[in-house]
């Protein structure tokens, strides 16, 4: 096997999981990748404990197709508890969540792909979005810009210029024997330098349109910097949005120190609204968080968050916040990172899949 090729497509599905990857099974020209986590968190709002726990698990495969060319595929999906240790559904579904489901060819000159993948602004507002659970409160990706289906992408690493730029097809459906779109359409395009003096550097543009209505732009740019132990970050993003009808502005500011086994993180973003013709803006994201992380090992660790809400408590926009909170939330968590060698359940699921896979083979 070509490991410098592979080595390109596991650090791909990487930065795509945000997990680190163990090896379960290889030959000389492909292999195969398990990771995985579980997080147990416990929401305190208002002096009620919700249980939002949740647990995700993912599977990689990739192939070196010629000398210069390497195969992948990805597929990780979350699952959701309940207290009574059911998936929970809502009306006739489930909250068993795809995240990842996609397949592509890549090499030297980096990666193109399709399906279920992260649009291309997820690396400029990852500079800000540093927390342990809250965060990114008014950084507003466009949806084609985020992780979305339908996705046609490109994605390359050349030394310290990471560069991404992906279309998302509109999904359609047939109304009375005709062909109607009805979700999105659009593109995003981004790139991120990183300088040899410890300062980061982002920027990007997406666009996307509903059927006919006019299109919602975004534009963004993100800065920061390392020095020691310290980590600071500034993000700003402005565009068109709801059809043109309104000027979204937005900015966000983070901060982390490292400490030993502790991270200490915060962040603040603020969003606006500026109905074209109202003459008055609309706060519709004001929002301060804080978080202590402990690592015991890098498999397992517990940290507590805090959210605070800003906006008056009457304010109609509130709920359009990405957390949803209309009060000061605390969550206290302990997430475990899970591998292949040391997860007997994870084996057992791997066993059947692994047969799956091989029944499936020998009756072709």
């Amino acid at each position: 096997m070509n490991k410098s090729i592979i080595a390109l497509a596991v650090a791909s599905v990487a930065a795509s999981a945000s997990v680190s990857a163990a090896e379960i099974y290889s030959d000389a020209n492909s292999a195969i990748s398990i990771n995985g986590r579980v997080e147990a968190v416990a929401q305190i709002r208002d002096g009620e404990v919700d249980d939002q726990s949740r647990a995700r698990i993912g599977f990689m495969g990739q192939s070196q197709l010629t000398p210069d060319l390497y195969g992948v595929g990805y597929y990780e999906a979350q699952l959701d508890s309940s207290t009574n240790g059911r998936v929970k559904r809502t009306s006739n579904s489930s909250t068993v969540e795809t995240r990842y489901a996609y397949a592509g060819v890549g090499g030297d000159f980096g990666e193109v792909g399709y399906g279920r993948a992260d649009g291309s602004l997820g690396m400029i507002t990852d500079f800000t979005d540093i927390m342990a659970y809250d965060g990114a409160a008014a950084s507003a990706k466009l949806a084609v810009a985020d992780r979305v289906d339908n996705n046609l992408y490109y994605k390359g690493e050349f030394n310290d210029l990471t560069v991404k730029a992906n279309y998302s097809f509109a999904n359609s459906r047939s109304v009375l024997n005709q062909i109607q779109k009805y979700e999105n359409e659009g593109y995003s395009i981004g790139a991120t330098y990183n300088l040899p003096v410890g300062l980061g550097l982002g920027l990007g543009y997406a666009a996307q349109s509903y059927q006919t209505l006019e299109d919602d732009t975004q534009l963004i740019a993100a800065i920061n910097y390392t020095i020691g132990d310290f980590y600071v970050a500034g993000l700003y993003t402005t565009g068109d949005r709801t059809d043109d009808t309104e000027d979204y502005d937005g900015y966000e500011l983070a901060a982390a120190y490292n400490l030993n086994q502790w991270v200490f993180t915060t962040t603040y973003g603020k969003g606006t609204d500026d109905p074209k013709g109202a003459g008055a803006d609309v706060d519709v994201a004001d929002v301060w968080a804080v978080d202590a992380t402990y690592y015991f090992n890098t498999k397992f660790r517990a940290y507590a968050s805090y959210n605070f809400n800003m906006l008056d408590k009457d304010d109609v926009a509130k709920p359009q916040l990405k957390t949803g909170d209309t009060w000061p939330s605390l969550r206290l968590l302990m997430p475990h990172k899970f591998f292949y060698a040391n997860a007997c359940l994870v084996q057992a699921f791997l066993f059947v899949f692994l047969d799956v896979i091989i029944s499936l083979t020998l009756q072709h």
